[in-house]
């Protein structure tokens, strides 16, 4: 058995012990997801979010600086804002649109690849799954911001950059 074989069937069993503690503890709903998005009903099972919050691949983790220098540069991203409609409507980065995480799972936004996709939530927890289902789709430039709108609030709207 080669060593990529070993890894994935360690990362496999891994994966499967995790989703079986997940789905009898409720940890999907307390640690994964804040507490705000438990009341928004989120059509993805728990093992299938779990999959691609952990194994999620095709999409880059950006900082706060990154996105900066991005909306800075003449590329022009697409930020996509997954938070609920009040939180978006109280405070939200410059130039994002509010899209409802479901939009993004069941593929009915029509995101095609054609340049600098960008999701942010609350913490950069969500936004790694809708990173993840969209690469898994075939959309290259798929990102995830590090922190959420949290690192964004404090870094950006404190002064801190």
């Amino acid at each position: 058995m080669r060593m990529d074989d070993r890894i994935r069937l360690v990362l496999t069993a891994l994966l499967v012990v995790l989703s079986a503690l997940i789905l009898a503890s409720g940890y999907f709903y307390v640690s994964v997801i804040s507490p705000v998005y438990s009341s928004q009903s989120i059509k993805m099972d728990k093992l299938t979010f779990s999959k691609y919050y952990l194994l999620g691949s095709g999409f880059d983790s950006l900082s706060i600086e990154e996105l900066k220098e991005l909306m800075d540069s003449e590329s022009d991203p697409l930020v996509i804002d997954l938070r609920l409609k009040e939180q978006y409507s109280r405070s939200h980065i410059p130039g994002s649109v509010s899209v409802s995480f479901n939009s993004i799972v069941n593929g009915s936004t029509g995101i095609v690849s054609g340049g600098d996709v960008v999701f942010v939530c609350s913490r950069g927890k969500l936004s790694r799954v809708a990173a993840a289902v969209l690469a898994d789709r075939g959309v290259s430039q798929v990102y995830s911001l590090d922190g959420g709108f949290s690192a964004w609030k404090y870094e950006v709207e404190e002064n801190i950059l």
